[in-house]
């Protein structure tokens, strides 16, 4: 005796495989994109400074020493000053701005605020003071003045900030 096979399971079969492949099919083809788009911010510091030319023979010279943050972010400052020898260096006083600045024992002086885009420091140094008698050749010395800056984040003291660097 032959057994009739209905209809409806044959295409119940077929419906569950189109089904099916239809699936597989879509998530082999499927896909989505997100254009993640992201900057790189970078600090950028210019020194400038006011410095008579020629020099005046007198005691107190006249350097003003300040800084411009040229970069797009916000960020902390800390200057170094070197003399170019050591007999200029005890020969000569400096006259710096200790309320906004401060010195550290690494050497470097601190620019205590957050220096914000195209903002400028106060002053670091206003002038030289030639102290006693001097020879010719203390006279004539190299004050380089060199900065560095790092990106300041929220909260964040001017000394933990560059403290992170080296982490």
């Amino acid at each position: 005796m032959k057994k009739k096979i209905s209809g409806w399971i044959p295409t119940l079969a077929l419906m569950i495989s189109l089904w099916s492949a239809a699936g597989v099919f879509s998530y082999l083809t499927g896909s989505d994109r997100i254009a993640n788009r992201f900057g790189v911010g970078y600090n950028d510091v210019e020194i400038r400074e006011e410095f008579p030319d020629p020099v005046p023979e007198d005691k107190e010279i006249t350097k003003k020493v300040t800084f411009v943050n040229t970069g797009p972010v916000d960020c902390f400052a800390r200057a170094k000053l070197v003399f170019g020898n050591g007999e200029a260096q005890n020969a000569v006083r400096t006259h710096l701005n200790t309320e906004t600045w401060r010195l550290e024992e690494d050497g470097y002086y601190y620019y205590q605020k957050i220096l914000g885009p195209q903002e400028e420091t106060e002053e670091l140094l206003s002038s030289l003071t030639v102290e006693g008698t001097v020879s010719q050749e203390e006279k004539e010395f190299d004050l380089a003045v060199y900065v560095e800056t790092v990106q300041a984040l929220a909260g964040e003291k001017p000394l933990e900030a560059f403290a992170r660097l080296t982490k």
